[in-house]
């Protein structure tokens, strides 16, 4: 076995993005394997450091993305103008985000991948989340299975008990966003 072939099948699951984005350059081979549905989800069970923070200040339409180590770490488009409108992020979990519409009236939900710039609307909820909903997104990358599910859980306050859950069932579906 030749020395590229080792890094490729035993190195490049343990690096960073932007990283690999630099390594998909070395020749089409790996390119071609660092692209592979295979691949990611290999490299979402083995890389667990974190790599920076989106932050988003109430006087910008765009969010931000600071990294822990400029040099290793990055994301290509970090004011996620790759989403079909300006959108506030909202929260994260494991590398994805969840963002919603910044417009006027109903403001969808979007589950991105900052990464690889893939996304998905969700559909709209049942229950009015209000002007400003406390919302978390539960995303644990599988170690088995290519299918890639999230959750995300909005809190609403409620006149009898204080704050029920919202887990809209419409949203539990098997996310086309991969890592």
């Amino acid at each position: 076995m030749e020395l590229k072939d080792i890094i490729r099948e035993n190195v490049l699951r343990y690096l960073p993005a932007k990283s690999l984005l630099r390594c998909s350059c070395v020749c089409q081979d790996w390119k071609n394997y660092i692209s592979s549905p295979f691949f990611a989800h290999s490299q979402s069970n083995y890389f667990h450091q974190a790599s920076g923070f989106f932050c988003q200040s109430p006087s910008s339409l765009l969010p931000s993305f600071i990294s822990l180590d400029p040099m290793a770490y990055g994301v290509p488009d970090p004011s996620l103008r790759f989403l079909p409108e300006p959108v506030e992020v909202r929260c994260s979990s494991n590398g994805l985000l969840c963002c919603q519409g910044q417009g006027t009236g109903y403001k969808p939900y979007y589950i991105c991948n900052p990464v690889t710039q893939k996304w998905k609307k969700l559909p709209k909820p049942y229950a009015n989340h209000g002007s400003d909903p406390a919302l978390v997104l539960v995303f644990e990358p599988p170690l088995e299975k290519f299918v890639v599910e999230y959750r995300l859980i909005c809190a609403l306050q409620s006149d009898t008990v204080g704050y029920r859950f919202s887990a809209d069932r419409r949203w539990w579906k098997s996310f086309v966003c991969r890592r």
